[in-house]
């Protein structure tokens, strides 16, 4: 079983969490579409196949336009490629519950990106113990925050920010940074359909 650790304990917005869960790499990313196929879900950590698992399901709902990310993270070439297609249909992006690590990514790389009342949205330095190549991991996260248009100074507070603790800014600094361009109003909660899951 693969471990990547992530602190993904409870903290106040604005706060930093220090104290570290894992996640487990083997557990396979579940997507699935909302009932009107408007929207597919991400959840779980992003591991091994979650690009594939996600292509295929934005082959089989070809009119979904929004991703929605209850995620702790995972592995960040997954999320990359996942952000990378977002990116190319112009879909936009909405965290609930929890969008850590390299699920904020994804969320960055959304046309419209919100988080729904109470989601913790977290950031960190990434993790480069895991990467062959690290100096490229980090020159790769800090072109994905470049391209979103984020805010120096909110990059800065990321990389400030060691991978054994995560970060969570409040809403208006999150709005005023770039990284959500609206606060959502209402929590929409979206019935799934029979998903595709990451690892086989």
């Amino acid at each position: 079983m693969h471990l990547l650790v992530a602190a993904v304990a409870a903290a106040t917005l604005g706060g930093t969490a220090p104290a570290p869960l894992p996640i487990d790499l083997s557990e396979p990313t579940r997507i699935r579409a909302s009932e009107d196929g408007s929207a597919l879900i991400v959840e779980g950590p992003i591991t091994d196949g979650a690009y594939a698992n996600f292509q295929r399901a934005l082959r089989a709902y070809p009119i979904a336009r929004q991703v929605i990310l209850q995620s702790p993270g995972g592995l960040m070439f997954e999320a990359d490629r996942i952000a990378h297609a977002v990116r190319e249909r112009r879909m936009a992006t909405s965290a609930r519950t929890l969008c850590a690590s390299a699920c904020t990514v994804i969320l960055i790389a959304g046309r419209d990106r919100t988080a729904a009342p109470g989601t913790r949205v977290g950031f960190h330095r990434p993790n480069v113990s895991l990467s062959r190549t690290p100096d490229r991991t980090m020159r790769l996260t800090r072109r994905l925050y470049e391209r979103a248009g984020l805010a120096p100074a909110f990059t800065a507070r990321i990389y400030a920010t060691p991978f054994e603790s995560v970060w969570y800014p409040g809403v208006d600094e999150m709005i005023s940074a770039g990284v959500l361009t609206r606060r959502l109003p209402v929590t929409v909660t979206f019935a799934g359909r029979t998903g595709f899951r990451s690892g086989g």
